[in-house]
């Protein structure tokens, strides 16, 4: 026996770019930003979620934006208090600095603990900021 069955199927789709929704949430996200912290987007996330779509094809949707911020830290100021500081009180001085909740050091080339010290000249410290 055989049979035969037709389907038909309605279907929508809704597309965008990610870069082109940050671009617009921008100007809503940065009046968010304390002024300690600085935005970067490449360091964001959103979520879009579409509540209603209308019968003309236009859609209310919802976005849910996650952001790491990155605290604002001057590196001249902070490489001249380090220089010639040894590793202790660097790290000290370096955790006393707002929105600072951890601080890796690393010298190279490896010399012993008592020998370790930030460079007498601030131009040759190098400072980073990594996100967790």
């Amino acid at each position: 026996s055989q049979f035969s069955l037709n389907l038909a199927v309605d279907f929508s789709a809704l597309t965008y770019n990610e870069n082109d929704v940050k671009t617009v949430m921008q100007p809503v996200i940065t009046p968010e930003i304390p002024a300690d912290f600085s935005y970067q987007p490449q360091n964001s996330s959103f979520t879009l979620t579409v509540k209603k779509t209308n019968k003309d094809g236009t859609v209310l949707a919802t976005v849910a934006f996650s952001a790491k911020l990155l605290p604002k830290i001057n590196f001249a100021k902070t490489g001249n208090k380090l220089a010639g500081q040894g590793v202790i009180d660097g790290k000290k001085y370096l955790l006393t600095l707002p929105n600072v909740s951890d601080v890796q050091v690393s010298f190279s080339p490896k010399l012993p603990g008592f020998l370790q010290t930030y460079p007498h000249v601030a131009k040759n410290i190098t400072l980073g900021i990594i996100s967790q």
